[in-house]
């Protein structure tokens, strides 16, 4: 009977032994989780943090949720990445709705120069006005010609901005 129990007694020890060294592999894959995560996640804030705010480009807030805030937002980044610098730098970030502090944030770099991309997004944000307009019988027109108007009197302050963060 003896026996009996010492052979239990050594089978729960090796079980415990195995149970432990299970918790233990579970925490490690649970923490490099969590170091991918952090890293991934962290990308768009870094970003953000190396760019710097353009005066006259505030930031859209869209739909959110009862906890968090979404926010379009337009900045100008001067660090160097892959090869190009001076960079407009569109991105959304996601905010805690009750702290406002930043949780995730992705964006697009594209660089200054890049007329080509920079008419793309233009002519299709545009578009959406448009389709925002025609759809609520709006006339788009005299909204674009305020725009316009807008831009040519804030025209020389932001060309003076941009040019004074490039050098």
């Amino acid at each position: 009977m003896d026996d009996r129990i010492d052979d239990l007694y050594n089978k729960l020890g090796q079980l415990f032994v195995a149970v432990e060294k299970i918790t233990d592999d579970v925490a490690l894959i649970k923490n490099n989780l969590d170091t991918i995560s952090k890293t991934k996640g962290s990308f768009g804030l870094k970003a953000i943090a190396k760019s710097s705010l353009l005066k006259d480009f505030e930031p859209i807030e869209g739909i959110g949720t009862g906890t968090k805030r979404y926010k379009l937002f337009f900045r100008f980044i001067k660090d160097e990445w892959k090869s190009t610098v001076n960079d407009f730098l569109i991105g959304v970030k996601q905010q805690d709705r009750s702290s406002n502090y930043d949780l995730k944030a992705l964006g697009i770099r594209i660089h200054i120069n890049d007329t080509r991309k920079l008419r793309q997004l233009a002519k299709q944000v545009i578009s959406l006005l448009h389709i925002s307009c025609e759809i609520n019988s709006i006339d788009s027109t005299t909204i674009l010609r305020e725009i316009i108007q807008e831009i040519n009197a804030k025209s020389d302050a932001m060309v003076r901005e941009i040019r004074e963060k490039i050098h």
